[in-house]
C-alpha cells in the first residue's frame, strides 16, 4: 500500500512538471488590425515618419533624349514584355512616351501606366484685313524688344520638355484591360511649368482588395517619383509604398505590449522574412539584404533612431523565425495577412558570444534567421546554439554623464563645466583619437553637461566573415568593431583624371557606412599624393557620400 501511494505521488510531480512544461511554451496570440496612411511622405512629422518608412516597390528607367523626337526607354524590356503578358487592351495615350510596367500585391501582378496630360496648342494669330495691314506692321515694330527677349530667355531653357506624368492606369480588377478602371489624377500641381527638365511624380493613395492565407483585407498604398529629362540624359523612378499596417496588443509574460507590424517591403504580405540577397554584389564584397517586414514591440516614434536600420532602434525587429524580447526568446509566427500574430517561448539550446566593445547592437544570421542582439564589453550575451555570421552593427561610444550629487549652495556666477576628456572611457579615447587621426578632427567642443553629444558607428559585413560557432553552455567571441583602417581606391580614371574613394575598413573586414562623433560628422578626411622622390603633387579633402 506504502508502494502504491509513493507511486501516485510520483505520477502527481510528473504531471505536475509535464503542465510547468507546457505553460512555459505557451504560445500568445493576438489579432491585429490594419492601420492606413493620411496624407504624402513629403507632408511627415518625424513621429508619422518613423512609423511609415518603408522600402519601396521602385522602377528606375534611363531615357534616351532625342533633338528630332521624343526621348526613348533604355533598358525598360522586362517591364514592357512583364506588361505586355497580361494587359490586353490600353488607352489610347497622349504622352509619346507612356511609362508601363507590372507591380506585385499579395502575390498578385497589377498592371499599371503613367501617362500625361498634353498642353493644348496655342491658337494662330488671326490674319489682319486689308485696311489693318499698315497697322499690324507698325505693332510689330513696337513689339520687337519683346520678341527678341521672348526669343532670348526660349533659348536659355533645356531644350527638352519635362515629362509631366499626371494621369494612372490601374489595372484593379486585374482583368488585363486598362480602359474599364477609374483613371487616376494627380495629387499635384498639374499647371507646374513645363521645360524646366524635372517633374514630380504623386497621386492619392489606392486601395485594391487582397485575399491572402484564406483571409480578405483591404490594402492601401501611395505611388510617388520624378522624371528627369536633360539635353544629354535623363530617367524616370516610380515608386510604390505601402500605406497599410497592422496594429494590437499581445501579453508576454503577463504583461500587455503594443504592436506594430510593418508591410516593410511593401508588397501587400505581412510575414516576408529577411535574408541575404544573393542576386547584389557590392564593389567591397558587402552584404545586401532582400528587405521583408518589420515588427515593432512597445515603439518609441519620438526616440532617436533610425527606421531603415534596426541595430539603431531598441523596438525595431525584422521578421524572422526568432525575436528576443527583454532577453528571451521567441519563436515567431505571423499570418500573410498580417491578422495574427503568434509568439512561442523558444525552446532551442543556448550558447552566448562576446565582443570587446563598450555599447553595441549586431544583426547577425543563421539557420535560425536574422537575430539582432545587444550587449556591453565582454559581458556574454545569449544565442542559441549554431553558426551564426556577422550582418551589420551599430556600436555607441557615446559617454553618459552620470547624475552627481547636489551641491550645497553653489555660488550662483559658477558655470557648468564639460566633462573633462580624462573622464572618457579608455575604448572611446582611442577611437575618438583614431577617428581624429584618421578623418582630421579636432579638439571636443565645449558643450552643457545636460547635452548628450552621441559617438556612433555603423558598418555592414562582407560575405568573407567567417562562421562563429556557438555550443550550448558555453561561450564565443563574435569578432567585429576597431581598429578601422583606411583603405583608397581609384574609382574613376579618365586621360589625366582620377577619382579616388575611400572607406574605412573594420577588424573583420566590414565596411564602416557611417559615423557620428560627438555629435556631428567628422571633418573631411584630407588626402596628399606624393612622388617617388616624396615632392607633393595634389592635396585635397575626401566629400561624404
Amino acid at each position: 500500500m506504502r508502494h502504491a501511494i509513493c507511486g501516485i505521488l510520483l505520477s502527481a510531480a510528473a504531471c505536475a512538471a509535464l503542465l510547468a512544461s507546457a505553460v512555459a511554451v505557451r504560445a500568445e496570440t493576438c489579432s491585429l488590425e490594419l492601420k492606413y496612411r493620411e496624407g504624402s511622405r513629403r507632408t511627415f512629422e518625424r513621429q508619422e515618419y518613423l512609423y511609415w518608412a518603408t522600402s519601396s516597390q521602385s522602377f528606375h528607367v534611363q531615357l534616351s533624349p532625342k533633338a528630332d523626337g521624343p526621348p526613348s526607354f533604355i533598358g525598360n524590356e522586362p517591364h514592357i514584355a512583364a506588361f505586355k503578358k497580361i494587359v490586353k487592351k490600353e488607352p489610347a495615350y497622349q504622352s509619346k512616351t507612356p511609362f508601363r510596367g507590372v507591380v506585385s500585391f499579395g502575390g498578385q501582378d497589377y498592371a499599371f501606366a503613367l501617362d500625361e496630360i498634353l498642353p493644348k496648342p496655342k491658337d494662330e494669330k488671326p490674319k489682319p484685313r486689308d485696311g489693318e495691314k499698315q497697322g499690324e506692321d507698325q505693332k510689330e515694330k513696337a513689339d520687337a524688344p519683346s520678341a527678341k527677349l521672348a526669343e532670348k530667355l526660349a533659348e536659355q531653357q533645356p531644350k527638352q520638355a519635362a515629362i509631366n506624368y499626371t494621369r494612372l492606369y490601374f489595372d484593379r480588377n486585374r482583368n488585363g484591360d486598362l480602359t474599364d478602371d477609374e483613371v487616376v489624377k494627380s495629387d499635384g500641381d498639374e499647371s507646374a511649368p513645363r521645360g524646366v527638365g524635372f517633374s514630380h511624380i504623386s497621386f492619392p493613395r489606392l486601395e485594391i482588395t487582397l485575399a491572402a492565407g484564406g483571409t480578405e483585407y483591404k490594402y492601401a498604398f501611395t505611388i510617388e517619383g520624378y522624371a528627369i529629362l536633360r539635353e544629354r540624359y535623363g530617367y524616370v523612378n516610380v515608386q510604390f509604398n505601402a500605406a497599410t499596417a497592422r496594429e494590437g496588443e499581445i501579453a508576454i509574460a503577463g504583461k500587455k505590449r503594443r504592436i506594430v507590424l510593418s508591410d516593410y517591403n511593401s508588397n501587400g504580405l505581412f510575414n516576408d522574412e529577411i535574408a541575404v540577397d544573393d542576386t547584389v554584389r557590392g564593389s567591397n564584397n558587402e552584404l545586401y539584404p532582400r528587405q521583408g517586414d518589420v515588427l515593432m514591440v512597445d515603439p518609441d516614434f519620438d526616440e532617436n533612431d533610425s527606421p531603415y536600420d534596426v541595430t539603431a532602434s531598441d523596438s525595431r525587429h525584422h521578421v524572422s523565425k526568432l525575436i528576443v524580447i527583454d532577453g528571451k526568446f521567441y519563436d515567431v509566427k505571423i499570418s500573410p495577412s498580417g491578422d495574427r500574430l503568434s509568439l512561442t517561448p523558444s525552446t532551442a539550446a543556448l550558447g552566448s558570444v562576446t565582443n570587446p566593445n563598450k555599447k553595441f547592437r549586431a544583426l547577425i544570421y543563421g539557420d535560425k534567421g536574422f537575430l539582432k542582439i545587444a550587449g556591453e564589453a565582454n559581458a556574454p550575451v545569449p544565442v542559441p546554439a549554431g553558426e551564426w555570421k556577422l550582418f551589420s552593427y551599430n556600436i555607441d561610444l557615446t559617454d553618459y554623464p552620470q547624475p552627481e550629487p547636489p551641491k550645497a549652495e553653489p555660488p550662483a556666477e559658477e558655470e557648468q563645466k564639460p566633462e573633462s576628456d580624462a573622464e572618457e572611457s579608455s575604448l572611446s579615447k582611442s577611437l575618438g583619437k583614431a577617428l581624429e587621426q584618421l578623418l582630421g578632427g579636432g579638439s571636443r567642443p565645449a558643450a552643457p553637461a545636460a547635452r548628450i553629444r552621441p559617438t556612433l558607428i555603423s558598418a555592414q559585413a562582407t560575405r568573407d566573415y567567417q562562421a562563429v560557432k556557438v555550443v550550448e553552455g558555453r561561450t564565443a567571441v563574435l569578432p567585429f568593431g576597431p581598429p578601422f583602417k583606411p583603405h583608397v581606391v581609384v574609382q574613376y580614371q579618365r586621360d589625366k583624371m582620377v577619382q579616388l574613394g575611400l572607406t574605412l575598413i573594420g577588424s573583420q573586414g566590414e565596411i564602416c557606412d557611417n559615423m557620428i562623433a560627438r555629435g556631428g560628422r567628422p571633418s573631411k578626411p584630407r588626402f596628399s599624393i606624393t612622388n617617388a622622390k616624396g615632392e607633393v603633387v595634389q592635396q585635397g579633402n575626401f566629400e561624404y557620400g
